[in-house]
């Protein structure tokens, strides 16, 4: 009895120098004094549990082993030893098989790793053990939305808000979630949720800008990648976002500047490239309009693509129109259509018939209240 009183004083005086030296961010120091503890009962990870419940010296010994090699596994999660890490964590569940964040832990491993399965394993024993936590259910959603299982992902966000009104991430992943769902309108209220929590998050920003083009609500939508590019300025993507939508709000100098000033930021920008040219080779306005400089950018874009996007090629082809080479506009176009889906060809057939006749492609004026036609390559 004194032995293990002893051991169990050691143990816990090993625990805390552990973590003291984790603290501190003294690796080896931290994982010596946990593997001590370890040591301490080397045998006990091989024994039954069914008689713990009557032997409180077991008890306590279980439960000091389990914290330690919990410990360890978080020390190989630091290290980037995730396979150890899984390991050290599965001990701990053999030792204390009804402590739920155990469980948790060792899903946020598996997800680490895409073995999305085992992870809702894991995540669906947490929720069983503790149904009043949200992080099970929070990082259960964010394996869901992994596999592409989306409702299922919404519903466990759901959980978790209801569990902590204040989580802001599980707003802003739900609200991702509604985005894919085609929800924009829930999407846009989740974001403002998280931004009422987290008012400088670039990336809420961003993907409330993201949702409210989606509704056609394009000045509030500038209004969000404004305040994105105020806290990243030098952001090409979200230069090329604004620049699109000040496009379709037929504000081409701000659009032209956004894109250029994109494209100076990530020279290999596909998409602010694709939407350049475009810009320059459709607008109404013709003071914008350079079929030269057109070409050059699709071009650009057709390389960055391999030639094997649709859009870039089309855009190419009505550069190479307003450039006034319509046998070049017609190849390019004409290759557009091969590799374009059913759906899309009657579109780009009457560009083609446009350039065939030798006119080339025009956006229409925008009337008051009217988006100008996007470029045709999607915007990432």
């Amino acid at each position: 009895v004194l032995d293990e009183m002893l051991k169990r004083i050691e143990a816990r005086h090993r625990l805390k120098m552990g973590e003291y030296f984790r603290k501190n961010e003294h690796w080896e120091q931290s994982a010596a004094q946990f593997a001590a503890v370890v040591q301490l009962w080397p045998d006990l990870d091989t024994q039954t549990q069914h008689d713990s419940r009557s032997n409180i010296p077991l008890q306590k010994a279980l439960r000091m082993q389990a914290v330690a090699y919990s410990s360890l596994a978080s020390l190989d999660e630091m290290t980037g030893n995730v396979a150890a890490a899984v390991e050290h964590y599965s001990k701990a569940i053999q030792l204390n098989p009804g402590d739920a964040d155990l469980y948790n832990n060792r899903g946020n491993l598996h997800q680490k790793t895409q073995a999305y399965e085992l992870a809702l394993e894991d995540y669906a024993r947490a929720v069983e053990l503790n149904p009043h936590n949200e992080k099970p259910y929070y990082h259960r959603a964010n394996a869901y939305k992994k596999l592409g299982k989306l409702q299922l992902a919404a519903d466990d966000y759901s959980r978790a808000i209801q569990l902590n009104p204040v989580f802001m991430y599980a707003y802003h992943n739900r609200g991702n979630t509604y985005l894919s769902l085609g929800r924009f309108d829930l999407a846009v209220q989740d974001y403002t949720r998280a931004i009422e929590f987290d008012p400088d998050s670039v990336i809420t920003h961003k993907m409330r800008g993201e949702a409210l083009v989606r509704l056609a609500r394009l000045e509030e939508a500038v209004v969000d990648f404004t305040k994105a590019l105020d806290r990243r300025r030098a952001d090409a993507e979200l230069l090329n976002k604004r620049g699109a939508v000040y496009a379709r709000l037929g504000r081409y100098d701000l659009a032209l500047n956004d894109y250029s000033e994109s494209i100076r930021r990530n020279a290999n920008h596909p998409a602010a490239l694709n939407n350049l040219a475009w810009l320059l080779a459709t607008c109404p306005n013709e003071q914008v309009r350079n079929g030269s400089k057109a070409v050059a950018h699709a071009i650009r874009a057709c390389e960055l693509s391999q030639w094997k996007e649709t859009g870039s090629l089309d855009t190419l082809a009505a550069a190479h129109a307003e450039a006034g080479d319509f046998a070049a506009a017609i190849r390019r176009q004409s290759e557009a259509i091969e590799l374009a889906p059913a759906q899309a060809r009657t579109e780009l057939q009457s560009r083609l018939d446009l350039y065939q006749a030798g006119k080339p492609y025009r956006q229409a004026v925008r009337a008051e209240g009217e988006s100008a036609n996007e470029a045709p390559s999607p915007t990432p």
